[in-house]
């Protein structure tokens, strides 16, 4: 069985991941980080298991991300 992929939407729960840390970390400070503690909360609140574990792994990439663009950015690679 094929899985239909509409244009622009992720392929994967991994492919959803990554969209989803790319968008938070263009969030100024901490406050992606704040954005997904909320949605980990929240997913723990209403027992939402798969949910709680999806925001996990957004929250470890974000943490990948960021560390990825210091240092970048004190090696002189800075793409922004």
């Amino acid at each position: 069985m094929y899985h239909k992929v509409e244009p622009g939407t992720p392929a994967s729960i991994c492919d959803e991941i990554a969209v989803l840390a790319e968008r938070y970390l263009m969030e100024p400070g901490k406050n992606g980080l704040q954005r997904i503690d909320a949605h980990i909360a929240a997913a723990m609140a209403d027992s939402r298991w798969d949910d709680m574990s999806k925001w996990h792994r957004v929250r470890f990439r974000l943490i990948r991300l960021q560390q990825q663009r210091d240092i970048g950015g004190r090696l002189g690679c800075d793409s922004r």
